[in-house]
C-alpha cells in the first residue's frame, strides 16, 4: 500500500472549503432569521406545534454560523499547521456535521422535504382548528403568506443538508489523512470497506435489526400488560325506578288525563326539548308515570326522543349521552378528550401489517420512528357542547367520568363490540380478520402508532352479539 500524499489531502480540503463558502453563508443568515422568528414568538413553540422547534432552529443556526467561521479559520490553519493537525481539523468538521444532522433531523419532523409540498402549506400538519405552522409564522412577517413562509423554512433546511454533505466529505478527507503506509487512516485503504462500514452497517441496523428489536420490545410490553390484566372500571348505575302506585297522589286530574293520552302528549313533546320532558317528569310521581310510564318505558322513551328537540340538530350530550339539540345545549371551553381522538382516529392493524408498517423502506420511514403525534390536540382548549345539567358539574369530575366511558368503549372495540352495523372487526390495512392476541393501533391521521394505555394491549377473539350487551354496561343513555 503506497504512502499518502499530504499535499493532495490539503489541496482537496482547501478546494472543498472554497466551494462551501457561499452555501454556508446563505445557511448561516437564513437560519439566523428563522431562529429569531421562532424565539421571539412563543406561539410557534406552543402546542399543537412541535415542542422541539426552538431547539432545532437553534442547532442549525448555531452550527451554520460555526461552520461559516470555521471555513476561514480552518483555511488559515491548514496552510500553517499540517501533519497530525489535519486529523484534528477532520474531527472538528465531523462534529459540526453531526450536530447539523441532529438539528436538520429534528426539523424534518415538522417540515416538508421538498418545495413542491409548500403548495399545501395552509393545511400542513393542521391539528383541529389551529392554523398551520407556516400560516402562523407568516402572520408575524411582513408581506408573506403561508407558502412564502414554507419556502423560507424548506430552503434553510435544504441548505443545511448541502452543508452537511460538504462537512462530511471534508471530515472524511481530514480524518483519513495519515501518510504512514500501514495506518488504518491512510486514505488509500479500500474505499469500498469505508462505504460498507460507514453506510452499509448503519443501514443494516436501521432496516433489519432495529424494526425487529423494537417489535420484540413492544410485543413483550404488550404480553406484560396482558399478564397484569386490565384495571376494573366501575360505573355508577342508576337503580331502576319501580313506582309505588299506592302512594302516588294525583293533584291535577285534568293535566294527568291529558298527559296519559299519548296522542296528546306527543304534540306537546314536539314543541319541547327532551331535557324539558325530563324536568317535567320530575315535578311529581304522577306526572312522571304519565310521561315515562314504568310499564312501557322503552317504547315511550323512543317516541318522545323522536318528537322532541330540533329535528335538524339532534345529537347526544358528549358527557351524559342524553338527547340534546342546538337549542338546549351550552358550550364550555374545556381541554380536549383523549378518548374521543382514539375512537375517531385509531384503527387496529394485524401483526403482519403492523410489522411491515414499522419497517422503514427506501421511500418511507417506519411509523415507529416518531409514533402518533396527534396527542398535542389534547392540550388545546376546545368548544364542547353539552346539556345544561352537565354544564353545572365541575369540569374535572365531568371529564374523569367521560374518560372511564371512553376507556370501556375502546376495550369493547378491541374485541369487535360497538362497531357500526354491517362492519366487521378487521385489519384496517389488509382487511383480514384479527384474531385473539396483541392489538396494534395506528392513527389514520398521522400514520403513527398510538401507544396510549387507554387502548388494551391484548384481547380475546371478537365476540358475538350475545356478549355485546353484557360488555356495554355503563355506556347506555342516562336519560331518566
Amino acid at each position: 500500500m503506497p504512502k499518502a500524499d499530504e499535499k493532495g489531502t490539503v489541496g482537496c480540503i482547501l478546494f472543498l472549503r472554497f466551494c462551501q463558502v457561499i452555501t454556508t453563508a446563505c445557511l448561516a443568515f437564513a437560519a439566523k432569521s428563522l431562529y429569531e422568528l421562532v424565539r421571539d414568538h412563543k406561539e410557534l413553540q406552543s402546542p399543537p406545534y412541535d415542542k422541539h422547534i426552538l431547539l432545532a432552529q437553534h442547532l442549525v443556526y448555531a452550527m451554520g454560523m460555526t461552520s461559516f467561521v470555521w471555513l476561514f479559520v480552518g483555511f488559515a490553519l491548514i496552510i500553517v499547521f499540517k501533519g497530525p493537525a489535519i486529523f484534528v481539523y477532520g474531527v472538528i468538521d465531523l462534529t459540526i456535521a453531526i450536530t447539523l444532522c441532529v438539528g436538520a433531523g429534528m426539523q424534518a419532523v415538522y417540515l416538508p422535504a421538498t418545495h413542491s409540498v409548500c403548495g399545501h402549506a395552509e393545511t400542513w400538519q393542521v391539528v383541529g382548528d389551529q392554523p398551520s405552522l407556516f400560516h402562523l409564522a407568516a402572520s408575524f412577517q411582513v408581506k408573506k403568506d403561508a407558502v412564502d413562509s414554507c419556502h423560507q423554512f424548506v430552503s434553510a433546511w435544504v441548505l443545511a443538508v448541502v452543508v452537511i454533505v460538504f462537512e462530511m466529505l471534508t471530515a472524511y478527507i481530514g480524518i483519513f489523512s495519515d501518510t504512514r503506509e500501514y495506518s488504518f487512516l491512510n486514505p488509500y485503504r479500500p474505499f469500498a470497506w469505508f462505504v460498507i462500514i460507514i453506510f452499509g452497517l448503519p443501514y443494516w441496523l436501521v432496516a433489519f435489526i432495529t424494526p425487529r428489536a423494537r417489535f420484540t420490545y413492544r410485543f413483550v410490553k404488550k404480553v406484560s400488560r396482558s399478564i397484569r390484566g386490565l384495571e376494573e372500571i366501575e360505573f355508577e348505575e342508576t337503580p331502576k325506578y319501580n313506582p309505588n302506585y299506592a302512594n302516588i297522589k294525583v293533584f291535577n286530574p285534568g293535566l294527568q288525563r291529558i298527559l296519559n293520552i299519548e296522542h296528546l302528549l306527543l304534540p306537546i313533546a314536539s314543541g319541547l326539548d327532551y331535557v324539558d320532558l325530563i324536568n317535567l317528569s320530575l315535578t311529581s310521581k304522577s306526572i312522571r308515570e304519565c310521561v315515562f310510564p314504568a310499564g312501557d318505558l322503552v317504547y315511550r322513551t323512543r317516541k318522545l326522543k323522536e318528537y322532541s328537540c330540533n329535528m335538524d340538530t339532534k345529537m347526544k350530550c358528549l358527557y351524559c349521552n342524553k338527547q340534546v339539540c342546538e337549542d338546549c345545549t351550552i358550550t364550555r371551553n374545556l381541554p380536549g378528550l383523549e378518548g374521543a381522538r382514539h375512537l375517531s382516529l385509531c384503527r387496529p392493524y394485524c401483526t403482519r401489517c403492523y410489522f411491515r408498517t414499522i419497517a422503514p423502506g427506501v421511500r418511507r420511514r417506519g411509523t415507529d420512528k416518531s409514533g402518533c403525534h396527534c396527542s398535542v390536540a389534547d392540550d388545546s382548549i376546545q368548544d364542547q357542547k353539552m346539556c345544561r345539567g352537565c354544564g353545572d358539574v365541575h369540569w374535572e369530575e365531568l371529564q374523569a367520568a367521560r374518560t372511564k366511558r371512553y376507556t370501556q368503549q375502546l376495550r369493547n372495540l378491541a374485541v369487535g363490540i360497538g362497531l357500526p352495523e354491517g362492519e366487521n372487526f378487521e385489519c384496517a390495512k389488509c382487511k383480514g380478520e384479527i384474531k385473539a392476541g396483541a392489538r396494534w393501533w395506528i392513527c389514520t391521521k398521522c400514520k403513527g402508532e398510538c401507544k396510549s394505555y387507554m387502548h388494551p394491549a391484548w384481547a380475546r377473539s371478537p365476540k358475538g352479539q350475545n356478549e355485546e350487551k353484557e360488555n356495554e354496561k355503563g355506556l347506555g343513555d342516562n336519560n331518566v
